[in-house]
């Protein structure tokens, strides 16, 4: 995870490379059959980048059962959950005091920014 800013007022922005930590699984390469795994499809939509990587957490750790009849496959799930798992690590330390980190998308890398929401006063 790399820090760029400030840029345009904000204080900090980070830049994450998802492949440094999760890579895509196709089972077709383990001579399986199953569902090829992406994990740009759970980030390509802006919000919680935090929320996001448990989500992925969560469904690579449901989709680690149909890898059991293959240890290649069953070996490369370990390690995007693992990667996974780092991942969630840095955004956590990356997110600090703020209350979430907002994410945006581009090709393969993730744009986080920790946001506070602002303080509404009571009417």
């Amino acid at each position: 995870m790399t820090k760029i800013g400030p840029l345009q007022g904000v204080a900090s922005i980070y830049e994450l490379d998802i492949y440094d930590h999760v890579q895509p699984i196709d089972p077709a390469l383990y001579g399986a059959d199953g569902i090829f795994f992406n994990p740009q499809q759970y980030f390509i939509t802006s919000g919680d980048a935090i929320s996001k990587t448990k989500f992925l957490i969560q469904e690579l750790t449901t989709y680690l059962p149909n890898t059991s009849n293959n240890e290649l496959w069953q070996d490369a799930t370990l390690q995007a959950i693992v990667g996974a798992k780092s991942m969630l690590e840095y955004l956590i330390a990356a997110r600090g005091e703020a209350i979430f980190m907002e994410t945006e998308w581009n090709n393969h890398r993730l744009y986080t920014i920790p946001k506070n929401p602002r303080n509404r006063e009571e009417k």
